[in-house]
């Protein structure tokens, strides 16, 4: 068998081999599978994309589990987020640093004494 012509229409690719004619699909967004039959069950917004062959979620930073709906603690997540002398708050998707009492902001976002 050999590739006799190829043309790409859309989201179609239609290849012609040998009097065969294989038709493949590339799915839109948020649609996966041989005929992009299923729908993505990632949440849209805290998605960076749906694999179209499998439907797997990639999370945007911030979000986990299979459908992207889970909070990720930055804060307890085994690293440091914040640095010395501040405190790590997590928030949802995201975390916020706070200094200490007694330390403040300076111009690289680390808390120096005041």
């Amino acid at each position: 068998m050999y590739l006799v012509y190829k043309t790409l229409t859309y989201n179609e690719l239609i290849i012609y081999i040998c009097g065969i004619t294989i038709k493949c699909l590339a799915c839109t967004q948020w649609f996966w599978g041989e005929e992009c039959e299923n729908a993505c069950t990632c949440d849209d917004a805290k998605t960076s994309f749906c694999n179209k062959t499998n439907g797997f979620c990639s999370c945007v930073s911030g979000w986990k589990g299979e459908n992207c709906t889970e909070n990720v603690d930055e804060c307890h997540d085994g690293g440091n987020k914040c640095g010395r002398n501040s405190t790590c708050n997590d928030t949802i998707g995201s975390y916020t640093c706070a200094c200490d009492e007694g330390y403040q902001k300076n111009n690289n976002d680390s808390c120096k004494g005041q």
